[in-house]
């Protein structure tokens, strides 16, 4: 009883799969500002802007997608639920910076329900000693797990149209050309708590004021699961915000489409895991095609010969009141030709409060940006550009 108790606070109370997921986060903020600091001079963004899209994210998966599955309903296991947990708590403990989210969704619901096999059970476990445990195998239908790794599609097409691309912190690299490159990374850790329903005798065993209810002849009950939302991905020649809106809209027609094969699986349970799979692979699909669409779009974020190329603006700088974008390359400066970092700084010395700016846009534009400045403090400008090669690879 105790040992069964001791798996039921792990899982119910404790929670290390948020933890873990709030330290994982906050060390990739302090590591990214690290980082453009050591870069660029500065953070661009110095607040831990990492932190607060967990903290919302949880909040708002948390309270809509718990809404969602209370109303549709999808019934796991206590056996998907601990493999899951497990699975999750590696991931974000052992892997860093990323979070292989779906693929965990979709292993755990596989390993659940080929586990849950009468032939399997009887061969390799014993469920007498699990269920010592506190871990009932009794299976729900198939077509709970499609529904699940559906919804869960939902809750990621969400973060990404969201988040994607709302902070470009560049990363420099270089091509195949030997020339620099700045690349634009989306990493994002999320951890949301949704109301799942499990089955109700076995946390009825353990806590016996804990509501349950029927339905069906079964006896079931709401857990608050942690369940865990991740995505990483680099683009270098589109527009980032763009490309995400745009793979955001691929996954939410893939949710849909998992939806219609949960109803499948409803009828025809055979099909419940090839419908699983089959999502995560179209969903490895969406990825790599969206990366093959950026790498053979126009040109890439790199350093040019006439002129610098902006890789980077600062919130609520003169470089944003501008209206400048990733991409733009400055021509001139208060009327002076500038072809590097330097040139620019002392370009805006020439005018002590004021700049004027002559650009040409990512699509080829000309145009002419002006504002006020910090008097005497070029560099608060809010302008990220390559810094010197020298200059580079000398703090490398």
């Amino acid at each position: 009883m105790q040992t069964k108790i001791l798996i039921a606070l792990v899982i119910l109370i404790l929670q290390p799969v948020l933890w873990v997921g709030v330290l994982r986060t906050y060390l990739i903020s302090k590591n990214r500002i690290q980082e453009t600091r050591s870069q660029f001079r500065n953070a661009i963004y110095p607040r831990h802007f990492e932190i607060w899209q967990f903290v919302i994210n949880f909040i708002i998966l948390g309270i809509l997608g718990s809404v969602v599955t209370v109303i549709v309903g999808p019934v796991v296991s206590v056996l998907w639920l601990l493999i899951y947990q497990v699975l999750l708590l590696i991931n974000l403990a052992v892997v860093p910076g990323a979070l292989f989210s779906v693929e965990i969704m979709v292993i755990s619901a596989i390993g659940a329900m080929l586990i849950s096999l009468d032939g399997f059970i009887n061969q390799f476990l014993n469920p007498k000693l699990l269920s010592d445990y506190g871990i009932n195998l009794t299976a729900p239908h198939e077509f709970n797990y499609v529904l699940l790794v559906s919804l869960f599609l939902f809750g990621l097409a969400v973060i990404v149209a969201k988040d994607g691309g709302k902070f470009n912190v560049p990363i420099i690299e270089r091509n195949e050309r030997q020339t620099r490159i700045a690349g634009y990374p989306f990493r994002s850790i999320n951890v949301a708590p949704l109301l799942l329903f499990v089955p109700g005798d076995w946390i009825h065993s353990l806590f016996q004021y804990w509501p349950v209810f029927t339905l069906n002849g079964h006896s079931l009950a709401f857990l608050l699961v942690p369940i865990g939302f991740g995505f990483r991905m680099t683009v270098f020649k589109r527009q980032p915000r763009e490309v995400f809106k745009q793979l955001a809209s691929q996954l939410t027609k893939l949710a849909i489409l998992g939806l219609a094969l949960a109803v499948a699986s409803y009828f025809f349970p055979v099909a419940a895991i090839p419908s699983i799979a089959g999502l995560l692979l179209v969903f490895w699909w969406l990825l790599m095609h969206a990366k093959s669409v950026d790498k053979a779009a126009g040109d890439w974020y790199s350093e040019v010969i006439n002129g610098v190329r902006v890789i980077g603006v600062e919130p609520d700088t003169p470089a944003d009141k501008m209206n400048l974008v990733i991409g733009d390359v400055i021509l001139e400066v208060n009327n002076t030709a500038v072809t590097n970092e330097d040139e620019f700084y002392q370009a805006l010395l020439k005018q002590s409060t004021y700049c004027r700016l002559k650009l040409k846009t990512r699509k080829g534009q000309l145009a002419i940006a002006e504002t006020a400045i910090f008097s005497n403090a070029p560099h608060e400008i809010g302008v990220i550009l390559f810094k010197g090669e020298r200059e580079s690879e000398s703090e490398s």
